[in-house]
This record gives structure tokens, C-alpha cells and sequence, in this order.
């Protein structure tokens, strides 16, 4: 019998290594290694033997994968620029938040350090970063920093520089056009952080920029060139291809077109589309920088604009980018007169492709990473439910898995706030918040634990349910085989091409099918789903896009289905058709939520299904969920979440509980 309390992780993290082929002594496991460092010189990540050890292969293939996108946008002397994170005070204390590097910034370089810029050049890849410049008095305090070589080493790239001479550095490079990150997220509806640097406003410049949208070069009434032959273009080419038709009966059809003032020669739209996984595919011409007078505008545009527009150089400048002027639609342009406008301004010719995929679509290395990530996440769940007993407080259990992750696994963060709620608790889709810091005394109800642990930046994203006595009342087995069949359902149905939407359908048509075998609800199931009965049961969505971010970008964009309306489908995090690559939660629930039943119950759509008799036993349930993360497959699903899924499993796993001391 193991006698000591860090016995069953010791044991818990011998299967975690086995599992990733890393050798491992008891020693190494519960000693930190005294040379080691989180990013050694040969450029790996890791937290000791015992943890993965990460390749910065894994960035540079992002950097490739972005590159390689981009090259097919803009020209050979574009550069990306991004900026990393800073240290964030509390308040206005000279003490700072643990450091978490800027999601984007991460997912293109893996750097650590706070303060950081990055520039790569998208034809050549190459990639250049800066470092903050430590002045030696902080050394006393920060400790001796590394030189540019070591930086160079660890983090593989092809220079290091020091902050303060970026703007020395773009000046020597003379690139053609900048990239910057600028897009807003719609899961927190907050805005990306657009790089920005001392001597930046140096490079802004007023500039006029026209964006069309072309949909054929027709002679006559014949089509030259198609809308999908526009579309592979090269930037290079448009000049060529438009002068080589009669100018004299040849036209140009615009779908639409608008004109933009802006202070900025630095693109940052482009950016953020591409990174975030846009289904746009963005050309643009780089065109004299000079602007055009009154007589210069009006004529380059003729034919194009048919609303009044005055501009001058004077009042250029006193635009800023919040003046959008959307002209209406026209008809036709003439060649000559589309090639004057080319020769003054950058044309942005917005086509779209196929979906190109970067930080949505996973790569074998963020997979890996991911896999680690679940597994420590699994076993930490395993290790509280193993040492769980009634009369423990929620924040107890929230303790012993932030324990087991870093102690254990290296994970000295987690992606989100830990949920740990028990009880009537459950029904609190996000509890542990402030005012419910996971502070509850547990009691023999059911508990509700979702918890996630990130390692070298990626997270994973996983809930159990199971009785804090380690046994299941029949009510509770009911409700948890109900979710479990929606979980079930959902991941024998997932493969390439479904949509989302309908996973999540299908999962709440399940759980309804179990509610109605205890007679809770009653009657057709559609016609149930259809009132909106689902989702007083499971306000939530199915699910979300995982990786660096727990609610990872690329949910709802431009060329991607929009947001649902309807109730439950509303709340849906993304509502795209599903891709190989793709990394996912599955995480059907069911909740009894006061508020909402007492809807439910006064609603005569609603409350002819409902069986009050039966609810009322269930008013003080709380909830359950159930969520894996998974990785879409050629096939249908990579389910990587190994911890005790059914009843039977889990009473099994808690029944070992004497093993604790």
C-alpha cells in the first residue's frame, strides 16, 4: 500500500511519461534538475526529464505555414511584425501578474520573455527577434541576462537584436509593406494589440487606398476572364493582364468598391485573416506612395465612384480609419481608367479561396504538445478524485490538481479560472469567479470539476462529473448516462464536412431521448428540440476550437457560417463545417437552473413536456458535464482525454481511495 499522499501521483505519472516514451527515475521525478532550464541552448522546452521536451521546430513550422500563405498575398519584400506581451501590475503595485505570453506572438516564435518584437520576411522566412535591452542595475534583481547568441540558439531563429534598434533595422531592410496584427476575437469581442514601437510613427504616412471587388474583364459581351480565374492571378501579373486586352472595348465589372482614408502604410487586416485562420484571400499591388491631388483622385476613379466625394491633400490628414465611405455599387470600369487608380494607390483585390488553415488546423508538433497537455490534465483529474472525500471544500480539490499539474506534469499554468463545483453549485456554468471561489464545504452530492493544464503554452479543456462518495445515487447514474450518450452520439458522428451546428443538435436530441426514459420530459423529441426545451437543459454550445487560447480563434469568420439564432445554437462558440486538424471540445451537459425551469414552467410552449412531479426531485441537482477534447481525423476523431468516462469506471477508479493516506 502506498503510504505517503504524493505516492498515487508518483504512480499517476509514471503511466503519463511511459505514455510519451520519455525516460524517467523516481529521483528525476520528485528532484528538479539543477542545470535545467524551461528553454535549453539546443532549443527544446522543458520542465525537467520527466516532462515533454517541445523543439522550437514547432514555431518555425508556424512561421513557415504563415509564410507560405501570405507569399501567395503580398510581395516579395513584405514583412510580418508582431509584438509580444508585457508584464502587467496589479494595479498600481510594483507587483506583477505571473507572466503568459501573447497568444499570437507564442504561436509564431515560443518565446518566453516578456517585452519582445519579432519580424520574419514572407518570402525568405527568415526571422528576426528583439529583446528588451536590461540595464545592469536590474540584473540584481532579474539575474544576468542571456547575450543575442543564446538568444539566437534557444529560440532558432535567424537573428537577435535588441529592441531599441528595430526601427534602425526596418530602415535598413526598406521593406515594401509591413504587416501588423489588428482583428477582433469573437469569443472576448476585445481587439488584438497592433504592434507598435518607438520611431513607428516615423513609417505612418496619409495614403489612399481602394478596395474593389472584381468579378470578370469582359470584350463586349464576351468574358475574357472569370471571377475564378481573377482569383490565381499573381500580384505581379494584374498590370500585364489588363493591358493586354483592347483598352479601347475592354471593361472591368466591380462587384463592389469603397474608399478608405488611412494614416497607416502598415497593413494590418491581412495579418490577422491569415493568422486567425481567414477564408479570404487577400492580393494587393504596392503602388507609387504619393498622394494624388483633387484632379488626380477624381480621374483615376472615374467610372467608379457615383457619390461625391471631395478629397484634398489637406483634408486627407484629417481622416482617420473610422471614415469608411461606402459608395453604391457600379457597373463597369474601363481598363485605362482602372490602371490610373493602380498607379496612385495600394489596390487590396479581395477574391476568395479555398479555406487555408493555420492556427485552426494543428500541426503533428501542437498535437503532441496538446496530448501532453490532456494526459498531465487527466491524471491531475484522477488524483482528485481519488483523494476527494466529503467534508473537503471545493478549493481543496482545486488545490490538489494545481499540485499534481506543475508538480507533476511542469504545468505552471492553467488555460481559465478552475471550475470546482459541488453540489447545487453545478448548475453555475462558470463558477469559482470571485464572489464563488470555489469555497464550498462538499457534501455526498454530486460533484462538477473542469479543469484544464497548459504546457508550453497549449491547454487543454477537460470535466468530469462523478459523487464526492465515490458511489452513484440512481438519479445521478440517469442523468449521467444521459449526457454520456449525447458525448457518445456526438463522437461517432464527427467526421470531415459535418457542421458543427448539427453536432450539437444531435447532442441535445440525446440528452432529451435520456430525460425521457425517467419520465422527466414527455412527449416527440424534435418537437421538444424545436420549442427550445434543449436549452433550458444545456444553455451552453456543444463545444469550441482548443489550443493555445481554451476558446481558440477561428470561430466565426468572414466566408465561415455565421452565428446561429436560435436558442441553444446561439451560444455556440463556432458554427464552421468540420476540417482534419481540427481540435475540439466535445461537452454536452445537463443542468438544472432555477431560473430557467421556473421559465420553462410558465412557458405553455414549454411546460406541456415537463413532468413537474419528477422535476421537482431534481430542483437541487446541480449539473452534469462531460467534456473530451479531440482532434478531427481523416476518419471521424482522435479522443486523446483518457480518464474514467462511465459510472462503472468511475466508481471503480474511486474505490482504490484506501491507497490514499
Amino acid at each position: 500500500m502506498l503510504s505517503n499522499i504524493y505516492d498515487r501521483d508518483i504512480f499517476l505519472s509514471l503511466s503519463l511519461i511511459s505514455d510519451v516514451g520519455t525516460s524517467v527515475s523516481l529521483t528525476a521525478l520528485v528532484q528538479k534538475n539543477n542545470t535545467m532550464t524551461c528553454i535549453s541552448q539546443d532549443g527544446k522546452f522543458s520542465l525537467g526529464e520527466h516532462t515533454l521536451s517541445v523543439p522550437m521546430e514547432l514555431y518555425k513550422l508556424n512561421r513557415e505555414r504563415l509564410c507560405k500563405r501570405l507569399s501567395e498575398v503580398v510581395d516579395k519584400d513584405a514583412y510580418v511584425l508582431l509584438q509580444g506581451g508585457s508584464n502587467v501590475s496589479h494595479y498600481c503595485t510594483d507587483v506583477d501578474y505571473v507572466f503568459r505570453q501573447e497568444p499570437y506572438f507564442h504561436w509564431t516564435f515560443g518565446v518566453s520573455e516578456p517585452d519582445c518584437y519579432g519580424l520574419i520576411q514572407v518570402f525568405s522566412g527568415e526571422a528576426h527577434l528583439f529583446f528588451p535591452r536590461v540595464e545592469e542595475a536590474h540584473t540584481v534583481w532579474l539575474g544576468k541576462p542571456l547575450c543575442l547568441d543564446e538568444y539566437k540558439c534557444r529560440y532558432k531563429v535567424n537573428y537577435a537584436s535588441y529592441v531599441d534598434t528595430l526601427a534602425e533595422t526596418l530602415n535598413a531592410l526598406k521593406p515594401s509593406l509591413i504587416l501588423t496584427l489588428y482583428g477582433k476575437n469573437t469569443d472576448s469581442d476585445l481587439t488584438c494589440k497592433e504592434a507598435h514601437f518607438e520611431g513607428i510613427d516615423s513609417r505612418t504616412k496619409c495614403s489612399l487606398q481602394i478596395y474593389l471587388w472584381v468579378t470578370r474583364v469582359h470584350d463586349s459581351d464576351h468574358t475574357l476572364m472569370s471571377y475564378t480565374d481573377l482569383s490565381i492571378i499573381p500580384i505581379q501579373s494584374w498590370s500585364a493582364v489588363l493591358t493586354s486586352f483592347n483598352l479601347e472595348n475592354a471593361s472591368i465589372d466591380l462587384h463592389k468598391s469603397s474608399i478608405l482614408i488611412t494614416r497607416h502604410k502598415i497593413s494590418s487586416d491581412i495579418l490577422f485573416l491569415n493568422m486567425s485562420n481567414g477564408n479570404t484571400r487577400t492580393r494587393s499591388i504596392d503602388i507609387n506612395s504619393s498622394i494624388p491631388t483633387t484632379a488626380e483622385a477624381h480621374s483615376a476613379t472615374a467610372g467608379v465612384i457615383s457619390s461625391s466625394i471631395t478629397i484634398s491633400s489637406r483634408s486627407i490628414n484629417d481622416f482617420t480609419e473610422e471614415h469608411f465611405l461606402k459608395p453604391r455599387i457600379t457597373s463597369t470600369i474601363s481598363p485605362s481608367a482602372f490602371l490610373r487608380s493602380v498607379s496612385f494607390f495600394r489596390l487590396f483585390n479581395l477574391l476568395t479561396s479555398s479555406s487555408l488553415l493555420i492556427r485552426v488546423i494543428k500541426t503533428d508538433y501542437e498535437k503532441e504538445v496538446m496530448r501532453y497537455a490532456t494526459k498531465v490534465t487527466c491524471n491531475a483529474h484522477k488524483s482528485v478524485m481519488a483523494k476527494c472525500k466529503p467534508n473537503m471544500y471545493e478549493y481543496q480539490c482545486e488545490a490538489n490538481f494545481l499540485h499534481y499539474a506543475y508538480f507533476v506534469g511542469g504545468c505552471r499554468h492553467v488555460g481559465y479560472n478552475n471550475i470546482c463545483c459541488s453540489g447545487q453549485n453545478g448548475a453555475i456554468l462558470h463558477y469559482g469567479h470571485a464572489t464563488e471561489p470555489n469555497s464550498k464545504e462538499i457534501r455526498d452530492g454530486d460533484i462538477l470539476f473542469d479543469m484544464g493544464a497548459t504546457y508550453s503554452g497549449y491547454t487543454a479543456d477537460v470535466t468530469v462529473s462523478f459523487p464526492a462518495n465515490g458511489k452513484f445515487t440512481d438519479d445521478q447514474r440517469s442523468i449521467y448516462n444521459a449526457v454520456l450518450a449525447a458525448s457518445r452520439a456526438v463522437m461517432n458522428a464527427i467526421k470531415p464536412g459535418v457542421s458543427w451546428v448539427d453536432m450539437h443538435i444531435l447532442a441535445n436530441k440525446v440528452t432529451l431521448r435520456g430525460l425521457r426514459e425517467i419520465d422527466l420530459v414527455r412527449g416527440d423529441v424534435d418537437e421538444m428540440y424545436e420549442a427550445g426545451l434543449a436549452a433550458i437543459f444545456q444553455p451552453h454550445g456543444l463545444g469550441h476550437l482548443l489550443g493555445i487560447d481554451v476558446h481558440d480563434v477561428g470561430g466565426y469568420l468572414e466566408g465561415h457560417p455565421d452565428r446561429p439564432l436560435k436558442p441553444g445554437v446561439k451560444a455556440l462558440r463556432t458554427a464552421r463545417n468540420l476540417e482534419v486538424g481540427m481540435a475540439l471540445t466535445v461537452e454536452p451537459g445537463c443542468y438544472f437552473i432555477e431560473p430557467l425551469l421556473k421559465r420553462a414552467l410558465s412557458d405553455p410552449a414549454l411546460s406541456k413536456f415537463l413532468n413537474e412531479e419528477v422535476l421537482k426531485r431534481f430542483w437541487k441537482f446541480g449539473g452534469v458535464r462531460i467534456e473530451d477534447n479531440i482532434f478531427v481525423t481523416e476518419r471521424g476523431i482522435e479522443n486523446y482525454t483518457p480518464v474514467p468516462r462511465t459510472v462503472e469506471e468511475i466508481e471503480e477508479w474511486m474505490s482504490k481511495k484506501e491507497m490514499v493516506a
